[in-house]
């Protein structure tokens, strides 16, 4: 019996186990599908808010070739597409200032949504290489900070190239340089001038050393004198 209820346990927390998890990979999937119709219903928003100025036939015939093609050459982007910096300021931080200047005589106009995905593709591509390099160079950091003694030569041309391009040799501050100057010869002194410094005032007697010697001399009489008495 034992057996028998331990094997319908296992059974059943094996089904709660399958369930849990196809519930969970549902829900993600949910949550995916929203954030899509999120991205979508934010973009639309943004559109509609910026009404497109009316264009002449030709402005819509190149609007057509653009939008057969699909495509944006890296160069045409550069030169057509910028950032309405000077009426918002600060960092861009969304579609709204995103103007196409397709020639000084129109005015700018909103990006189609084929230009939007060509400008977010080269975005993207150049946020790969960024990154690609940042992890190379946090290799070589590491590998620099681990073996000390054996840095790769790429190692210190970057670190030479680092340091040069922080301070131009231009900007630093060079001192003028100094001539050595020789030292003094100290001259010896002849015996004349010796003698005429080491010429002294004579040494006076203290008052202290006055005072014994009168106390001696006062003790050697008195022995004296009692030296006297005894002997007479």
């Amino acid at each position: 019996m034992d057996g028998a209820r331990v094997a319908s346990l296992e059974k059943d927390i094996l089904f709660l186990q399958q369930t849990h998890k196809s519930t969970l990979e549902k829900l993600h999937e949910e949550i995916e599908s929203l954030k899509r119709a999120n991205k979508e219903l934010q973009y639309r928003l943004i559109m509609d808010s910026h009404p497109r100025p009316p264009r002449d036939s030709s402005a819509g015939g190149l609007h057509g070739k653009h939008s057969q093609t699909g495509f944006i050459s890296s160069q045409e982007k550069l030169d057509t597409a910028k950032y309405d910096v000077e009426q918002y300021g600060g960092i861009i931080t969304s579609l709204l200032p995103l103007k196409i200047h397709s020639g000084q005589s129109r005015p700018p106009r909103t990006p189609t949504l084929q230009e939007c995905e060509a400008i977010i593709q080269q975005l993207y591509n150049t946020n790969t290489l960024q990154s690609r390099e940042l992890l190379r160079l946090k290799a070589m950091l590491n590998d620099a900070v681990l073996n000390k003694k054996k840095i790769s030569s790429e190692v210190s041309i970057l670190t030479k190239a680092y340091t040069s391009g922080s301070t131009s040799s231009g900007e630093l501050e060079h001192f003028p340089k100094l001539p050595l100057r020789p030292l003094p010869k100290i001259q010896q002194p002849s015996q004349a001038s010796v003698r005429e410094r080491v010429i002294l005032p004579a040494i006076r007697p203290s008052l202290r050393s006055s005072m014994t010697e009168r106390q001696k001399r006062a003790q050697d009489v008195h022995k004296t004198r009692l030296r006297r008495a005894v002997n007479s």
